[in-house]
């Protein structure tokens, strides 16, 4: 039969007969079965990496993993986390290197989809270890910008929309920086109006906060003024209050003791000195404390009263 006049499923049943690992997932050839179930089937590679290398293969023909529905594709994965975890304690390997030939240019030989589960020791030799290089920030740019919209359809989902750029932005980015002209060489004298009016525009004064006016200025000093000189007066008045100083008493002159007189005349001399003290000493308290003034009349009776005792006494 012509392959050009064949339909799809008639291609895909053809190439199910022909495909090795199909007889070996229907048990049609003999293999290293390691592990089964409706789904896939492990065995062990004929050519292995390192010993305990398994083949976890799809019973169905799928060429390629794009071809695998979502559930067989997870249910390749379980089985393949438990074929590891068994090879790292039966064989005390160091740990497993798993991965899939996915397509001519990735290594694939056999046209039929299979995992890879190999166990790995520490200096074994096997060099899948892929090679390092460099990028650019635009070619990471540009295969984000690829990647994001294809991977966002696969699952179903919309693209996330980048924020648009500004137009200042894509203007730095796209134009390059202009060369600035060699500024010509100008002699002394010679002022260009275009550096002046850069420079009148580069200076620009800082604004000076408002001054208040002079009518509020002077408001203000008079009242400062007016608040010291009260606070200067109080202090004055505090200062000046004079202390009261007690009255100074006299000492009182100490009368000399009498003798007792020998004879009248000596007596009636004796009362007149007498008399005479107590007039100083009441002239002196009228000095001091002003009082009201005697009358002339009784200073007159005391007088003649005076007179008759002397007048007496000289008669003796």
């Amino acid at each position: 039969m012509n392959p050009e006049n064949m339909t799809p499923e008639q291609m895909a049943a053809m190439a199910k007969q022909q495909c090795v690992f199909c007889q070996i997932a229907s048990g049609k050839v003999a293999s290293r079965k390691i592990y089964e179930d409706d789904k896939v089937i492990g065995v062990l590679d004929i050519n292995p990496a390192n010993p305990g290398h398994v083949l976890l293969i799809t019973k169905e023909h799928y060429v390629v993993m794009p071809q695998i529905p979502d559930d067989v594709v997870a249910h390749v994965g379980m089985v393949a986390k438990g074929i590891s975890h068994a090879l790292l304690r039966t064989l005390q390997a160091q740990g497993t290197t798993i991965f899939a030939a996915n397509g001519v240019a990735a290594g694939q030989r056999a046209q039929h989809f299979m995992l890879h589960v190999i166990p790995r020791m520490e200096n074994d030799g096997i060099g899948i270890e892929p090679p390092e290089h460099e990028i650019s920030d635009s070619d990471y740019k540009k295969i984000l910008q690829a990647l994001k919209p294809g991977i966002a359809k696969a699952f179903g989902k919309e693209a996330e929309k980048e924020p648009e750029k500004e137009e200042g932005e894509e203007a730095t980015e796209e134009e390059p920086k202009k060369e600035e002209p060699e500024k010509a060489e100008v002699t002394e004298g010679d002022e260009p109006e275009e550096e002046e009016k850069t420079a009148e525009a580069e200076e620009v004064p800082e604004e000076e906060p408002e001054e208040p006016e002079e009518e509020e200025i002077e408001k203000a000093e008079d009242e400062v003024t007016e608040k010291e000189e009260e606070t200067g007066a109080e202090i004055v008045e505090a200062e000046e209050v004079p202390e009261e100083e007690p009255e100074a008493k006299e000492p009182e002159e100490e009368e000399p003791e009498e003798e007792e007189p020998a004879t009248l005349e000596e007596a009636a001399k004796g009362k007149k000195t007498k008399k005479k003290k107590k007039a100083k000493k009441k002239t002196k308290k009228k000095k001091q404390e002003p009082k009201e003034e005697e009358p002339e009349d009784e200073i007159d009776e005391e007088r003649q009263k005076l007179d008759q005792i002397a007048g007496l006494m000289t008669g003796q």
